[in-house]
């Protein structure tokens, strides 16, 4: 494996300056995918948080649904 900080002689220029461009790539390609998947969580708890107040809120007003028929 090349490694960035170390100058590979059996690599020309170009093909080097090339493999360099295509990790900084994947790189900022990676920090932008985690970034996303962030956000999904983030967006995931946001939605589970609101799910459970819909079902506290349905439980309060089927007990009181309960307590109008008697």
């Amino acid at each position: 494996m090349i490694s960035l900080t170390e100058k590979d002689d059996r690599l020309p220029p170009i093909e080097r300056e090339k493999l360099r461009k295509g990790f900084e790539e994947n790189i900022q390609e990676n920090d932008e995918l985690d970034e996303l998947e962030k956000n999904i969580l983030e967006k995931e708890k946001e939605l589970d948080d609101a799910y459970s107040k819909y079902l506290h809120t349905l439980s309060k007003m089927e007990e009181k649904a309960r307590e109008v028929k008697r």
